[in-house]
């Protein structure tokens, strides 16, 4: 199959699950965010080896292809988006091993941990995958939404090198919860049922009904 026909499936899978993206974010150069989100997630899994039908469900799970992660704190594209994202102001000067930046929030009060780009990347992970979060401030926004589903692929991909042999259902179930929780659901066969069926099931539905990205 050639690149550019794989491309537009994935760019017509993407408009299918978010018919809202080219109205919140129109085409104002080329090319459009249908295909900058596309291009993204069909490089990261070239480059990392997770495939492309999974990588693109859990874009989906993750964030509904919102280059931004969240439609609803972030309703209108924005390149400083990715500056705000560093609400805690020192994680412009850190780079690696990074601490999650934590925010209190009320109404009611907690902590609530940043998250960035499609694939919903805390800064720590990217350390986790030898990148640096921090190096979104340099990049055009084009760069850095491929660099954060980059991070999240290539979490995947060390959660399927670090648990081998457990499947694309352990391995979300890693994604979602931790390579921690994972491993402590391992030893003792406690695991969670809500995020097997709520996340790691729902994405694995959704990527076996495209085949055409396979």
């Amino acid at each position: 199959m050639e690149k550019p026909d794989l491309l537009e499936r994935l760019i017509a899978r993407i408009n299918e699950a978010n018919r809202e993206l080219l109205r919140v974010y129109p085409c104002r150069s080329t090319p459009c965010m249908d295909e900058v989100v596309a291009r993204a997630i069909l490089g990261a899994s070239k480059q990392t080896g997770v495939p492309l039908p999974v990588l693109a469900a859990t874009v989906r799970r993750e964030s509904s292809f919102w280059p931004t992660g969240d439609p609803k704190r972030w309703p209108a594209w924005n390149y400083d988006y990715l500056v705000s994202r560093f609400e805690d102001q020192r994680i412009k000067n850190e780079g690696c091993p990074s601490p999650w930046p934590m925010q209190l929030v009320t109404n009611p009060p907690r902590m609530y941990g940043l998250a960035i780009g499609p694939m919903q990347v805390k800064p720590a992970a990217f350390c986790d995958v030898g990148l640096r979060a921090n190096k979104l401030l340099e990049l055009r926004y084009d760069q850095g939404i491929y660099y954060a589903v980059l991070a999240g692929a290539k979490y995947l991909a060390m959660l399927r090198q670090r648990f081998p042999g457990i499947g694309w259902r352990g391995w979300l179930y890693g994604y979602k919860e931790g390579p921690g929780a994972l491993k402590a659901a391992m030893e003792s066969g406690q695991w969670r049922q809500d995020i097997l069926s709520g996340y790691c099931d729902r994405i694995l539905t959704w990527a076996a009904g495209y085949p055409e990205l396979a």
